[in-house]
């Protein structure tokens, strides 16, 4: 799982671990998160560059995922216009929980629909909405990538 992987990358999982900039925990959580969702694409797009060894792994790192999230969201997994190069750069805030969120969310039904073809097909008309994932989640504000969301 992620805490193995985490452990094994020297990040400790923690839901304060993007309360400040930490791009060595994002490493860690968006190839989990990507490789849950696409196994092969995964291994193929970072298979030079995974595990990170130096800064200019990281900044290829940035940019392969870069290229599979914005393709991501041009298939309707995140609002239009939401990933940025900035979103990756700061990997800190609200914007980047809601996009790690939102990814997790995709992860998960990725998941689901290939480990269990038993249970119905889950397609986009059935995948959660932010405002619902927002009210299953405690104490959380989702929030819209073009506002401010205020404190939570």
């Amino acid at each position: 799982g992620i805490d193995h992987d985490a452990a094994s990358q020297g990040v400790q999982i923690s839901p304060e671990m993007f309360n400040v900039s930490n791009s060595k925990a994002m490493e860690v959580v968006l190839y989990y998160l990507l490789h849950r969702a696409y196994p092969e694409q995964t291994h193929e797009q970072f298979k030079v560059i995974w595990p990170i060894m130096d800064k200019k792994q990281s900044r290829e790192f940035k940019s392969a995922a870069l290229s599979m999230l914005t393709k991501l969201e041009k298939e309707g997994v995140f609002p239009p216009g939401s990933i940025r190069n900035s979103l990756l750069q700061t990997c800190s805030g609200e914007r980047f929980y809601y996009m790690v969120l939102l990814l997790s969310n995709h992860a998960l039904l990725r998941g689901l629909n290939t480990q269990a073809p038993y249970l119905p097909a889950l397609d986009k008309s059935r995948q959660l909405s932010s405002a619902q994932l927002a009210s299953i989640i405690p104490h959380t504000k989702v929030c819209p990538f073009r506002e401010p969301c205020g404190n939570i």
